[in-house]
C-alpha cells in the first residue's frame, strides 16, 4: 500500500479531507493503518504537487485528525482485458 496523506479535519458528516502526499485515482479505495477499507476518494483538488483529497467514508466519524490513510496500487485501466480493441 502506499501512503496516501494524513487527516487534516473531518467535513460534514462522512467526509474526510486529507492533504495528500500523491494524487490518487479518482473514486480509488482508501484504508486504514491496519488494511481494513476506510472509505473511497471523492474530489480532489489543489495543486499537483500538494493535493487536497475529500474521502467520503459511508459513515460518521470522529477523532480522525492525523490518521494516515493509504491506497493499493491498481493496474492502468490500458492493461485490462478488453480496454482497447482494434475495429
Amino acid at each position: 500500500m502506499e501512503l496516501l496523506g494524513k487527516v487534516r479535519c473531518v467535513r460534514g458528516a462522512g467526509r474526510v479531507l486529507i492533504k495528500g502526499n500523491m494524487v490518487p485515482r479518482e473514486r480509488a479505495k482508501v484504508y486504514d493503518g491496519r488494511g481494513r477499507e476506510f472509505g473511497e476518494v471523492e474530489e480532489i483538488f489543489g495543486r499537483i504537487d500538494e493535493p487536497f483529497i475529500l474521502v467520503k467514508t459511508g459513515r460518521p466519524v470522529r477523532n480522525a485528525n492525523e490518521i494516515e490513510l493509504y491506497v493499493r496500487e491498481v493496474e492502468a485501466d490500458d492493461n485490462k482485458k478488453g480496454s482497447k480493441r482494434r475495429r
